[in-house]
């Protein structure tokens, strides 16, 4: 019932029961194929993270695996909201494409990184500070942000759902300062 109203009467509710049912295959389905497209791209990925053998490539496999961590930690599927959900293939092709591209080029690799991780310590300051039982849809907000500017940095060609960079990071960090 998301972008619609409350239903206001038991007619209502059986309509709006009875639309919602005639979708529940459907949403399966496209769960099921999210979660394959995912898991696809993580076994891609992992591929590429086996070849970067070495000390020059710690840094960037550690990020890497941090990042992966956070995509896909216990409870992926069910945790993820929407619209972003929808675009965890996307990201975990991006960490594919970055352990390709990290074997030509270790230092642009930290440079892109290093803009990277500034707003992942701010968001992870914010967890640490946070009531968790209080919602923070700003926090949230800046989380799939930065996951977005992850995207534009390391694989542009793979498109980000929205406008992202440094200047929106920062309002979008101080949006969620404020939430708590």
């Amino acid at each position: 019932a998301v972008g619609r109203s409350l239903p206001r009467s038991a007619a209502e509710f059986e309509a709006a029961v009875d639309a919602a049912r005639a979708r529940v295959a459907e949403c399966g389905d496209e769960v099921v194929r999210v979660v394959r497209a995912t898991l696809a791209a993580l076994k891609d990925t992992n591929g590429a993270l086996e070849l970067l053998k070495g000390a020059a490539f710690a840094e960037a496999r550690a990020s890497l695996r941090s990042s992966l961590d956070g995509l896909l930690a216990p409870g992926w599927v069910r945790r993820t909201p929407d619209p972003w959900f929808h675009q965890l293939p996307k990201y975990v092709r991006a960490a594919h494409r970055r352990a390709e591209r990290v074997r030509n080029d270790v230092e642009r690799d930290r440079k892109l990184q290093a803009q990277v991780a500034q707003y992942q310590a701010a968001l992870s300051a914010l967890d640490r500070s946070a009531d968790a039982a209080r919602p923070a849809p700003e926090r949230e907000r800046l989380r799939w942000m930065i996951e977005e500017f992850r995207l534009s940095l390391f694989a542009q060609e793979l498109k980000t759902l929205q406008p992202v960079s440094a200047k929106r990071l920062d309002e979008q960090l101080r949006l969620a300062q404020r939430e708590k």
